[in-house]
């Protein structure tokens, strides 16, 4: 991480009219406003901080031909998500991170989909060895309107997964 400041922003629109056809492709319209910040604080302790929000509108009902099937409707979903990260360097080699995220998306006449994130994450990178490694928690909870009707499951959903890593480097000398 390094030392200092860095605030970002971003507007991404791809203008795309999602009642076109080309190419075989439908159009698919995304726009989104984008903001960060990452600070470097005491104690070798590094905060990001992002959000994110736009819309898409895609037609439901759209067939790969060009055509259209009977009921076919332009769908618009709005979408937001946003992250805080801490991590603090441990040493030379050592680096612990934790994360928190949430997310949702809105489509008008239907149930929003939203959820948050935590992820704890510990990584070992020598600056002299070809070994490098880490290891990774992330724990998901979401809510879907449609998998009880669709799925048969229950509105919200509990995730975790554990992710271990090892790595060597081949033909390179260590970093």
């Amino acid at each position: 991480h390094d030392s200092g400041l860095e605030l970002r922003a971003l507007r991404y629109d791809n203008r795309a009219d999602p009642a076109s056809f080309a190419d075989q492709v439908w159009g698919w319209r995304t726009a989104f406003d984008h903001f960060a910040v990452q600070v470097s604080l005491p104690a070798e302790l590094g905060l990001v901080a992002q959000w994110l929000g736009g819309s898409t509108e895609w037609i439901s009902g759209a067939r790969p031909d060009g055509t259209l099937f009977p009921g076919w409707r332009i769908v618009a979903d709005d979408f937001r998500s946003s992250f805080l990260l801490l991590t603090r360097k441990l040493g030379t080699a050592n680096r612990l991170t934790l994360r928190r995220d949430t997310f949702d998306v809105e489509r008008l006449g239907l149930e929003s989909d939203k959820g948050h994130a935590w992820t704890f994450a510990y990584r070992f990178e020598p600056m002299t060895s070809r070994f490098h490694g880490g290891i990774e928690w992330l724990r998901i909870v979401s809510e879907r309107g449609i998998w009880p009707m669709f799925y048969g499951l229950p509105r919200e959903q509990a995730e975790e997964q554990v992710r271990v890593q090892v790595s060597y480097r081949v033909g390179v000398p260590g970093r």
